[in-house]
Order: C-alpha cells, then structure tokens, then sequence
C-alpha cells in the first residue's frame, strides 16, 4: 500500500513538472493556450488542465508538442536540460524579482510622502 501511495506521489509531481514546462515552453514562444489547443485539435480547456497539472497529454500529442516548441520529449519531461527554456526561466523570475523590488521602493517613497505631506499641514 505504501508503494502505491508513493508512486502516486511521484506521478503527480511528474505530471506538475510537466505542466510547467508546458506552461513555459509556450509562454516562450508566444503561444495562447487556445492557438497550441487548435493546433492539437484539443479544446483550450485540455491545455489548461495539462498545465495545471491535473492531466497529462496523450503520447501522441506530447509528440506533437515537442515538435511544436522545437524540444525533445526528455527536455519536456524534464529529465534532460533544456538550456533556451531554463535561460527564460532565470529572466522571468529576475523579472519579477525586479517588480517586487520596485513595489518595495514605491512602498517607501509612498510612505516618505505621506509623511512630509503630513509635515506641510502642521505648518499651515
């Protein structure tokens, strides 16, 4: 029982990994989740729920994606590296490392006004 629950919990994270890669490899490319489902013949929904994780693609459409984002099944399941599609990962997550820094400075520079607004009106 044990080994069932524990294969479970590896096919889920698999298939999350996958979801992401997915989720990348097509944010990469430009893609809208309804243009890589009309190209698979799958509803957006499909697509939706490959990324998420909650379902995988059939072999054949894995195939098909692959070919689609020009990467080989290893580097969309993860088990090889995939240089272009990690490359655009460290530059989103820098990215947004960027917006929380400047959503932190806005923070300050909000409160610094604030406060010499409130030192204007006790002069008056």
């Amino acid at each position: 029982m044990n080994i069932d629950i524990e294969s479970n919990n590896i096919q889920k994270k698999v298939q999350r990994l996958l979801g992401y890669n997915i989720h990348m490899l097509r944010m990469m490319r430009g893609y809208s989740q309804k243009s890589v489902a009309d190209k698979l013949e799958k509803s957006p929904n499909a697509v939706s729920n490959w990324e998420l994780g909650n379902t995988s693609p059939s072999v054949d459409d894995l195939l098909k994606l692959c070919d689609m984002f020009e990467v080989t099944p290893n580097q969309i399941l993860g088990t090889d590296e995939c240089p272009e599609l990690q490359a655009y990962i460290d530059q989103t997550e820098n990215l947004v490392s960027k917006v929380e820094e400047l959503k932190k400075q806005k923070r300050e520079i909000e409160k610094q006004l604030k406060t010499y607004s409130q030192k204007i009106n006790r002069k008056k």
